[in-house]
């Protein structure tokens, strides 16, 4: 964002409406109130199938599968909101082009995810699954990445910032400490 010109990188402007889709809950949106959670799960099975592989009991391994799972869940539920923000959020050609890989890195996460899935349904303790936990946590960090970059560079789903002299609504104005 370039700051003093009354533009935001999407191309909105600091005084118009909020760079937001239609999918909110009380003017905030869904999407980033959902993906925590798979995040969680996918991190967690990771971890669980560290335990495993350094001796862990039977629990880990089914502790990963099922965390598999209710990331599965989390992360498709969260997609259909990421994907009805897409659809709806104005952008401009940098900003679709990030939005556009952080779409298609998770969905890529995703079908690792309900592969390793399946697999560990098959096989609980397959060493493909670990692999593929692996490569989907590393696939997270960098969808994450490109998350923050949509939210705190380009300021998608945020509010615009407050024009300097204006005093947000019930607010009061600050003077600086002398």
């Amino acid at each position: 964002m370039v700051v003093g010109t009354g533009k935001v990188s999407g191309g909105r402007t600091r005084g118009g409406s909020i760079m937001q889709g239609k999918a909110t809950l009380w003017r905030h949106p869904i999407h980033p109130m959902l993906v925590p959670f798979p995040i969680a799960f996918f991190v967690g099975s990771f971890v669980a199938d560290v335990v495993d592989l350094l001796g862990g009991s039977d629990f880990w391994t089914a502790m990963g599968t099922w965390l598999i799972a209710f990331g599965l869940v989390g992360g498709l539920l969260a997609a259909l909101f990421g994907f009805i923000d897409y659809f709806t959020i104005p952008m401009g050609p940098e900003v679709r082009g990030t939005a556009t890989r952080h779409m298609l890195v998770n969905l890529v996460v995703v079908a690792l995810y309900a592969v390793n899935l399946y697999l560990r349904w098959r096989t609980p303790e397959t060493p493909t699954g670990y692999v593929l936990s692996l490569i989907g946590v590393l696939g997270l960090a960098y969808s994450g990445w490109l998350g923050g970059a949509l939210s705190y560079e380009h300021r998608l789903g945020t509010a615009p910032e407050q024009p300097t002299g204006q005093v947000p609504v019930g607010g009061r104005q600050r003077t600086p400490a002398r």
